[in-house]
């Protein structure tokens, strides 16, 4: 198996940045899936979402407000993925 380049895993992500979640489901743990067009991403290791350069929720949230905050994703545009 190869080594996938910085600029592959960019030009991959690309076309979804500015398209809209349609879905958001929970996997195991704090794994989430997130639909969009025809990708589904799957996070599953500390991960967060930032609104207006905040930490709105993350792998780390609380359990009770965790699903409430998943599914506050429908709908909502991509603005980035990134990895570090």
């Amino acid at each position: 198996m190869s080594e996938i380049l910085e600029n592959e895993v960019t030009e991959f992500i690309q076309p979804y940045i500015g398209k809209k979640v349609q879905r958001a489901k929970r996997g195991h743990g704090s794994a989430i899936f997130l639909e969009v067009d025809d990708l589904t991403i799957m996070i599953e290791w500390s991960w967060r979402v930032e609104v207006k350069n905040e930490i709105a929720f993350g792998s780390w949230s609380e359990e009770d407000m965790f699903e409430f905050n998943l599914q506050r994703l429908k709908g909502l545009k991509i603005s980035d993925i990134f990895s570090v």
